[in-house]
C-alpha cells in the first residue's frame, strides 16, 4: 500500500482525482465511515476504491470502500476504512516520525503511516 501527504490530499480534491462521500456536518469523524456519518456518496463506489471523505465542501481525509456504492443507501456497519483522516493530522505523523527518528530504521527509506 501507499500513503498521501495532507498536500497531496488537497491535490487530489482539487482535481476531483476520486469519487466522494460527503458527510453530515454536525458531526467530527475519526475513523472509519458507516451509514450513520454519509450525508451523500457516489453510487458508482465500488469496493477497494479509495474514496475523498468531504465535509461541508471540504476535503478532510481519504478512505478506502468496503462497500459498493449501492449499499451506502443505509447499510449497517462499516462501509469503508480510514486510510487518512481528521482534520488535523499533523500531531499523530509527528509523533510517529519522532519514534521513526529515534529508533534510526531507515532501512525502507519511507513512512508509511
Amino acid at each position: 500500500g501507499f500513503s498521501f501527504s495532507r498536500a497531496a490530499i488537497d491535490v487530489l480534491h482539487e482535481h476531483g482525482a476520486l469519487k466522494t462521500v460527503e458527510l453530515h456536518e454536525d458531526i467530527v469523524w475519526k475513523g472509519d465511515v458507516f451509514a450513520q456519518l454519509v450525508k451523500q456518496a457516489d453510487p458508482t463506489i465500488r469496493s477497494g476504491d479509495d474514496l475523498r471523505v468531504l465535509q461541508a465542501g471540504e476535503c478532510i481525509g481519504l478512505a478506502r470502500a468496503i462497500a459498493a456504492g449501492w449499499e451506502w443507501g443505509g447499510t449497517p456497519g462499516t462501509l469503508a476504512k480510514s486510510i487518512s483522516g481528521g482534520r488535523s493530522p499533523e500531531p499523530a505523523a509527528r509523533r510517529f516520525v519522532a519514534e521513526w527518528l529515534r529508533r534510526g530504521d531507515k532501512s525502507e527509506g519511507r513512512l508509511v503511516v
